[in-house]
């Protein structure tokens, strides 16, 4: 019986046995093999035989191979301008997209050099003492009562983790996946100060989260001013000269074209530079997004920026927020600015980043009125881009 099994044992396993490790595969000896599986081989063979009265051979080692591509995602699609413009319209658009959970042991205390990194930028820093010129007002508008925060803001510990069932809604937040598809990609990234923040929270998560040197983590992340006009086609093409298509493009205008900044012309002058975007030529880059933009929490009707009576915030994130709650002195463009984009980029080689819901109800994770506190809510803006590139990966997008 001995003899037999390990007669079947040699037709079954060739010269060098391949066994998986994840993405890659260790050569082990076939002798090996037999004196470590024999045991549980004689084992397996008994019992069959007192049942079968014959012998069952066990699946080969080498036929047992990990696929390298996220099965749970194959296949998945997103719907686009068609689902963005249905969540935007909704009653209550964060509430629609997905839900912000409550999770206070899920998050690890920011490490030093961590929290060091990102107070690099000047907008953010709501857990330290403001130690430069931009964080001044800061200090002096929480001090006042005209900005309030959820508790996790003041020690850099963002308690509540988003979650959606929605394809085009959803976070990868698994590093150990995340450094795979990050691995030799660029991130270039074009837009106003809350881009430039993004910019600055990759960069420190690249560096402290995911392991990277900072020059590896400059490689990887680039940043081109935008306010009020798309690039020109020479700069642009500057911008992305070293691109591939493993790389990804990411651009949003929004605060520079608005009502508070151009009066009533606003909407032709941002459709003429959304339309200049449609028709760029980005090269070598595959995959591009249009990052939807965000409310500017100045609660209506209580002043704005340049005002002494303004009010933003919370204490904890509302998803019953809308639209009309926020605006300040200014009548508040979104989300028709949000759906005069999806409008000109539905068909488009395009795609859409949609942010702007899940960041409706973080009124209580604002910097200033503006931007967001950092570490915090932003940081999902890149877990829903790992998300596309997950998905892209798998399906061979």
């Amino acid at each position: 019986m001995l003899q037999e099994m390990c007669h079947k044992m040699d037709t079954i396993f060739p010269s060098r046995v391949y066994v998986s490790r994840a993405s890659s595969r260790t050569c082990v000896p076939t002798k090996l093999v037999k004196l470590a599986l024999l045991g549980a081989f004689c084992f397996v063979a008994v019992c069959t035989c007192r049942k079968t009265k014959s012998l069952s051979l066990l699946v080969p080692l080498a036929n047992v191979q990990s696929d390298v591509k996220d099965e749970h995602v194959m296949n998945v699609t997103f719907q686009g301008t068609t689902l963005s413009k249905t969540i935007h319209t909704s009653s209550f658009p964060a509430k629609a997209a997905g839900q912000w959970v409550y999770q206070p042991h899920q998050e690890q205390p920011p490490s030093f050099p961590y929290l060091k990194c990102l107070n690099q930028e000047r907008h953010g820093n709501c857990h330290n003492s403001p130690t430069i010129s931009a964080k001044q007002p800061r200090k002096r508008a929480v001090l006042n009562g005209f900005v309030h925060n959820s508790p996790g803001m003041f020690n850099g510990m963002d308690p509540y983790v988003w979650e959606s069932n929605l394809t085009d809604y959803k976070v990868l937040s698994d590093y150990n996946s995340v450094r795979k598809l990050i691995k030799n990609r660029k991130f270039f990234l074009i837009g106003d100060s809350l881009t430039r923040q993004w910019k600055q929270s990759l960069l420190c998560e690249f560096q402290h989260l995911l392991h990277m040197t900072q020059q590896e983590a400059k490689e990887s992340v680039h940043y081109l001013k935008l306010e009020k006009e798309f690039p020109d086609p020479i700069a642009l093409q500057q911008f992305i000269e070293n691109a591939t298509d493993r790389d990804y493009l990411i651009f949003n205008m929004g605060h520079h074209i608005d009502a508070g900044h151009m009066g009533k012309k606003w909407s032709r002058r941002f459709q003429q530079e959304i339309s200049k975007a449609r028709v760029a030529d980005f090269g070598n880059i595959r995959h591009v997004y249009f990052r939807t933009t965000c409310v500017r929490h100045f609660l209506s009707g209580h002043g704005d920026y340049n005002t002494s009576t303004y009010k933003v915030g919370g204490y904890a994130p509302n998803e019953y927020a809308t639209w009309t709650s926020f605006g300040g002195n200014f009548p508040e463009t979104l989300p028709t600015q949000n759906l005069l984009a999806l409008d000109i980029l539905s068909n488009s080689t395009i795609e859409i980043l949609d942010v702007s819901p899940m960041m409706l109800a973080r009124g209580d994770a604002s910097f200033d009125g503006t931007h967001f506190c950092m570490p915090g809510p932003i940081d999902y803006w890149s877990k829903m881009l790992y998300y596309r590139i997950q998905v892209n990966e798998a399906n061979g997008a």
